[in-house]
């Protein structure tokens, strides 16, 4: 899973810098690349054989190094689980909602769009 997500990234040159959970390092991958991202491949992969769902955790960042990035420079985040359903969940930082896609016949398909509470404006 590693590789292939690896390989994906890499592949968009968008992409300055990476870094996997299994390997804690930082990957280098396109020099002109504006974008770094985090991902933990596998997540909850010590229970694959129990059967359970694992998924995947990322983050996605508007800086080409992670060194003293903070949230304000989050630019997306998500999970993608797999089990008996394939679910993407994806934020946005320009967004006031979450948006959970399911994987069906090979393609993604919006099954959720989820609200979230707004500051209130002030007086």
């Amino acid at each position: 899973a590693e590789q292939v997500l690896h390989d994906q990234v890499r592949q968009t040159e968008l992409v300055a810098l990476a870094t996997f959970e299994s390997d804690k390092v930082m990957r280098q991958l396109a020099p002109e690349g504006q974008l770094s991202v985090t991902i933990d491949p596998v997540d909850a992969s010590s229970i694959l054989d129990t059967n359970f769902a694992v998924g995947t955790i990322f983050g996605v960042w508007n800086s080409s190094d992670l060194v003293n990035v903070t949230g304000r420079q989050l630019l997306a985040s998500g999970t993608c689980t797999y089990g008996p359903r394939t679910v993407l969940t994806v934020a946005l930082n320009d967004r006031p909602a979450t948006t959970q896609l399911v994987l069906v016949d090979g393609k993604w398909l919006v099954s959720n769009v989820f609200e979230t509470m707004r500051r209130a404006r002030g007086p």
